[in-house]
């Protein structure tokens, strides 16, 4: 099974780290501290279409890439957003991952970390929302 995750973060003071594992025998995809694909949410990250960057088929190659936790403010191992504090307050994050044994797994965990909220998505499909209003969500 493939799989991209994503996630739309406003971040306030700023931690955004995710993990994701799979129930059953317990084992983990990815842990949170990994490399990401990110966009700085100075606009919307695919245009004309807000949601085409949610798609397995979305080219992210000229997206930064960094460790989680992100982050700006208080000092932490991951990657420093210092230029975010009054020019931005979305990032959006995308993931590639494989599951090479899908009919041992019974249930997939998204566990995270955010200040102020964030909406993940797998493969398109909204899977978790946090601390954000319902609907689509503009960047800024």
């Amino acid at each position: 099974m493939h799989f991209v995750t994503w996630s739309r973060s406003l971040l306030g003071g700023a931690v955004l780290a995710l993990g994701l594992g799979w129930s059953g025998q317990a084992g983990q995809v990815f842990p949170s501290n990994t490399d990401w694909r990110y966009f700085k949410g100075l606009t919307e990250a695919s245009l004309p279409d807000v949601t085409a960057w949610r798609g397995r088929e979305f080219d992210d190659s000229t997206w930064e890439v960094g460790p989680a936790p992100f982050y700006y403010g208080e000092p932490l191992s991951g990657t420093l957003l210092d230029d975010m504090r009054s020019r931005y307050s979305c990032l959006f994050l995308r993931k590639s991952f494989v599951v090479t044994n899908p009919w041992e797994v019974s249930a997939l965990e998204l566990r995270g970390v955010s200040d102020d909220g964030f909406i993940a998505w797998i493969n398109g499909y909204e899977v978790a929302r946090y601390n954000m209003p319902e609907g689509e969500v503009p960047f800024n």
